[in-house]
């Protein structure tokens, strides 16, 4: 069973702001300090005209957001530019940089950062918010932000190292503005919790962020592809439980061993259960046995306890000594 991108709430509601338009299914609102309520059509053909000459500020409407929480972009082009994976892809794919079990070589990719870097210029000068057109569907523009915040990452890891963790470059790491997303000053924080977790009603891109470290998901082989994402968002949430650093069911004991992401983050898998089960109530076990391997998801018992294992932040370098071996989960 697969999550599924299908998201009746991709559109909330932002007060003080009037509605504009539509492109290619995604409202825009016009922020422009408070109005009223009701704007006539008089207004909006005003403002319309108005943006061509010195322009407007427009967000996309999140599903949960609070005013206090708007992603505001200086500008939001309607006209389609491009916007190539391939840079990204390749590095990606490359066996000599990312390994099968989501490890990095980043001494390799520090010498040929190239593809990366192009990719991310590419990111700085576009994204859905800044240019809908370009990420008219909701895949495209989430998978927009998976690679970004994925090559984000590889680049701030690639600007400390060596080093032996991301907790050596915290607070700044995640914390830290300057990962340019079309023209928005961000950071891995905001992009993770304030665009993915709150436009997108889909918690399997929570086994799609990678964060560096050993206790993450695996890092894929592959950008993510907006014709593919729903393929790929479920091996990966697949991938994960199989990684018994993840996921292990003691039935005697009557314990789940569980990674704290599924602890840091249940609100999101409990409302994604609620929304699509349309239950009340729903338990985090629910949603593993959703991806976890057939013989194990038989196995598993809401009324087990779970048990929080412990979060591996080691750099999830190739090139580490001793060398991290992990097992193959396919």
């Amino acid at each position: 069973m697969g999550a599924g991108l299908s998201n009746p709430s991709w559109h909330g509601t932002l007060p003080l702001c009037d509605r504009l338009m539509n492109v290619g299914g995604r409202e825009l609102v016009v922020v422009d300090g408070p109005r009223q309520p009701h704007a006539t059509g008089a207004a909006i053909t005003a403002i319309l005209v108005l943006a061509g000459i010195v322009g407007l500020t427009f967000v996309a409407r999140a599903p949960t957001q609070e005013p206090n929480q708007s992603q505001t972009i200086p500008y939001a082009e309607t006209e389609e530019r491009p916007f190539s994976l391939a840079p990204f892809d390749r590095v990606m794919r490359d066996p000599e940089l990312v390994t099968t079990d989501g490890l990095v070589h980043y001494a390799g990719l520090k010498q040929r950062s190239q593809d990366l870097d192009a990719f991310l210029e590419q990111v700085k000068a576009i994204s859905p918010h800044s240019n809908i057109a370009s990420f008219s569907s909701e895949n495209e523009a989430l998978a927009y932000w998976l690679n970004a915040y994925n090559a984000w990452m590889l680049r701030a890891v690639l600007d400390a190292y060596p080093i032996d963790s991301v907790k050596e470059i915290e607070p700044e790491v995640f914390g830290a503005k300057g990962r340019i997303c079309g023209g928005e000053d961000l950071s891995l924080n905001e992009i993770e919790h304030e665009i993915v977790r709150k436009e997108f009603l889909d918690p399997r891109a929570h086994f799609a962020l990678n964060c560096a470290s050993m206790g993450c998901p695996w890092i894929p082989q592959e950008a993510f592809d907006p014709a593919r994402l729903e393929q790929q968002l479920d091996r990966e949430a697949r991938r994960f439980f199989k990684d018994p650093d993840h996921l292990i069911v003691d039935v005697p004991a009557k314990t789940v061993f569980l990674s704290p992401i599924l602890d840091w983050y249940q609100e999101d898998f409990l409302k994604w259960l609620e929304h699509t089960d349309g239950a009340e109530q729903s338990h985090i076990l629910q949603y593993v046995r959703l991806y976890a391997p057939e013989d194990i998801a038989q196995k598993i018992d809401e009324q087990f306890d779970i048990v929080w294992q412990d979060y591996d932040w080691a750099l999830n370098d190739a090139g580490a000594s001793p060398l991290r071996v992990r097992a193959q989960t396919g």
